[in-house]
C-alpha cells in the first residue's frame, strides 16, 4: 500500500487496485491514480489480487486480461460470484483489437479499458464507476470530462472506455 487510506482532513481516499504482470505498466497506473488522489495496491497475477481483495477490500479492480496463473476473466469471474466481493467494480483493461472486446461482458466485468489508454480516458472512467461528479474529479486531478469529443469515453450499459 502506498497511501493512508485517511488524508490529512480525514476524508476516505478510494482505494484501487492495480492487476498487471507488466511491472512498468503497473508502475505507470500507480503514478497516475495516486496522483490523482487515490491509494493504490498493486499485484502481478489474479491469485495475488484475489488475496489482497479479501484483505483491504479495494473500492475498484484495475485489472489486465493477459497475466499468468489467474487472468483478469478469472479474476472477475471469481470477485462476482463471492458474494462480499460483488459490488467492486472490475476493470478489465484488453489490447485494442482483441477478440474479447465483445465478450467482456460475459465475465462480468463492469468495463473495459482498451489499452494504451490516455491519463483522461482513465481518470475519467475510474471516477465515473466510483460515483465521483465532474467538479470533485477536476479538484482531484485537475481534468474535466470531455463531453465536446465526438468519441464518447463510455456507452452505457455498460461502459467501454477508450472505444
Amino acid at each position: 500500500m502506498s497511501k493512508s487510506p485517511l488524508t490529512e482532513r480525514n476524508v476516505i481516499v478510494p482505494k484501487i487496485l492495480i492487476v498487471d504482470d507488466e511491472t512498468d505498466f503497473q508502475a505507470l497506473m500507480e503514478i497516475i491514480l495516486e496522483r490523482a488522489g487515490y491509494e493504490t495496491l498493486a499485484a502481478a497475477d489474479g491469485l495475488e489480487a484475489l488475496a489482497l481483495t479479501r484483505q483491504y477490500r479495494p473500492d475498484l479492480i484495475l485489472a489486465d486480461y493477459n497475466m499468468p496463473r489467474m487472468d483478469g476473466g478469472e479474476l472477475c469471474q471469481h470477485i462476482k460470484s463471492n458474494l462480499l466481493l460483488r459490488h467492486i467494480p472490475v476493470v478489465l483493461q484488453i489490447a485494442a483489437g482483441s477478440h474479447l472486446q465483445q465478450h467482456w461482458r460475459e465475465l462480468g466485468a463492469d468495463a473495459v479499458l482498451l489499452k494504451p489508454a490516455s491519463r483522461r480516458k482513465i481518470l475519467e472512467l475510474v471516477a465515473h464507476l466510483l460515483g465521483i461528479e465532474a467538479p470533485v474529479l477536476r479538484i482531484m486531478t485537475g481534468v474535466l470530462p470531455d463531453s465536446q469529443s465526438p468519441r464518447t469515453v463510455f456507452s452505457w450499459p455498460p461502459y467501454e472506455a477508450g472505444l
